[in-house]
């Protein structure tokens, strides 16, 4: 299969195939035995094979193969594998895959479960800090934008709330008697439709806690919607928590009896393709620019942009940055798509997110595990493109971090090894694992050695 990279995983993928092509013969069989036994008597006078028959070894093998020629078939003409199988491991879940809806990536899910885990830290570190608004509330509140299948959601609850009975820890929101609250936004309705189904899928197969139910909520919504305030002319003079926007992040909101309009933690995997790069030869994979959605590859275009950035990779990156202020976040996380996307990210948030008093670190993490700061001291702060780390050949810059106040403060002393206190940007690799880049022979979305 010219899909394939090699031979190795040439025959891992036809031996994923095969079993797919077992398990729908078997369900095939079994759905026409269930059928004919129940088929009233008159239908059974026409000339048709007999349970008993439809059983038969040699008729289940005809049509596992008949099933396992269409499945190679459709590899073959680079339908993703996952579409084909239709689910994608990630972490401890198992996330169903449609088409018109984006393929979790290994690397989102070696990210996201680094972020569970700092989040967990963080939460023992205040679970006595009454001053803190996680306590204050209960419980602390994460934002998914752009949450296609619903995989960084469903997987964050996951590891700060494991299902009941597995070997994972205990709960940290157990230990601390604090509440989660996960809300995953996607302006596709189809994207929606599918998070419901993987949080329903994943409970009932109790790879979720079965609170994730409540505490877990998807709606179809437009962040570009709240982008703009009628009446305001600047991000700098909308109140904290508006109304407009409590609504709007709340698709819960009937059901809650304490509203907040702030939130910790704002996570996401926008679209980060020009279309240029997307039609271009040789910039994104074939199968992905033929069978995975663009919406959610490449940003939409900026009708408030000069002509030459109104189709700019980076649109999306400024809404992110728009609505963490809006919604008083502590943590912003987002995925970018290599090493100069990141720089251009970098210096974005912190133009936007570094004034007043309020200490600001920046982070890029990269694909190796290593990570590199900048820091800023309440208005003391450096022009970071003047003081950026070179990407390593061969090594991808993934995500960029925005930490604010108390969580800037608590990150610095907490990472190893501490941040300079010259602000010089430090290198760092204290939690990352490197990225198993061949799982299930997953279609990066760049043509790049990581990505």
């Amino acid at each position: 299969m010219r899909y394939c990279r090699d031979l190795p995983s040439a025959r891992n993928e036809l031996r994923w195939l095969k079993e797919h092509a077992r398990d729908l013969a078997a369900t095939r069989v079994l759905r026409n035995c269930s059928s004919a036994t129940h088929t009233p008597p008159v239908a059974h006078k026409k000339k048709t094979k007999s349970p008993k028959t439809l059983t038969n070894f040699h008729d289940v093998e005809a049509i596992q193969n008949k099933i396992l020629s269409r499945l190679v078939w459709q590899r073959s003409r680079g339908k993703p594998l996952q579409y084909i199988l239709g689910t994608q491991p990630f972490g401890d879940l198992e996330i169903k895959c449609h088409e018109g809806v984006l393929i979790p990536r290994p690397e989102t899910e070696t990210y996201t479960e680094q972020i569970g885990k700092i989040l967990s830290d963080r939460i023992l570190d205040v679970k006595n800090d009454l001053a803190n608004k996680i306590c204050q509330r209960k419980r602390i509140r994460i934002l998914d934008l752009c949450t296609g299948t619903g995989c960084i959601a469903l997987l964050l609850h996951s590891l700060l709330k494991p299902p009941p009975g597995t070997m994972a820890p205990s709960s940290v929101l157990s230990k601390t008697e604090l509440g989660i609250e996960v809300v995953g936004l996607d302006i596709s309705d189809r994207a929606v439709e599918l998070a419901r189904l993987n949080l329903k899928h994943n409970v009932e197969k109790r790879l979720l806690h079965p609170d994730a139910r409540k505490d877990i909520h998807f709606a179809t919504r437009d962040i570009r919607e709240i982008d703009v305030v009628p009446g305001k002319t600047s991000l700098e003079t909308v109140a904290r928590g508006d109304r407009e926007t409590r609504v709007y992040l709340n698709p819960e909101l009937e059901n809650q009896s304490l509203i907040d309009g702030s939130w910790d933690v704002v996570i996401s995997n926008p679209p980060y393709i020009s279309s240029k790069e997307l039609t271009g030869p040789g910039s994104v994979e074939k199968s992905v620019r033929k069978y995975e959605p663009r919406l959610a590859l490449v940003p939409p275009d900026d009708d408030d942009c000069g002509p030459q950035d109104r189709s700019s990779p980076d649109l999306f990156y400024r809404l992110l940055v728009k609505v963490t202020r809006k919604v008083d976040a502590s943590l912003l996380v987002m995925e970018v798509g290599d090493s100069e996307q990141a720089n251009r990210i970098l210096r974005l948030a912190h133009r936007e997110l570094s004034h007043g008093a309020n200490e600001a670190l920046f982070e890029s993490w990269r694909d190796n595990g290593s990570v590199r700061q900048n820091n800023h001291l309440g208005g003391l702060g450096h022009d970071p493109e003047k003081r950026t780390v070179a990407s390593e050949e061969g090594i991808s810059d993934r995500v960029v971090v925005y930490w604010r106040g108390d969580w800037a403060r608590w990150r610095r002393d907490t990472s190893t090894p501490p941040i300079a206190k010259n602000n010089q940007p430090a290198m760092c690799g204290p939690e990352k694992i490197k990225i198993d880049a061949s799982r299930q022979g997953i279609t990066p979305l760049a043509n790049q050695a990581t990505h």
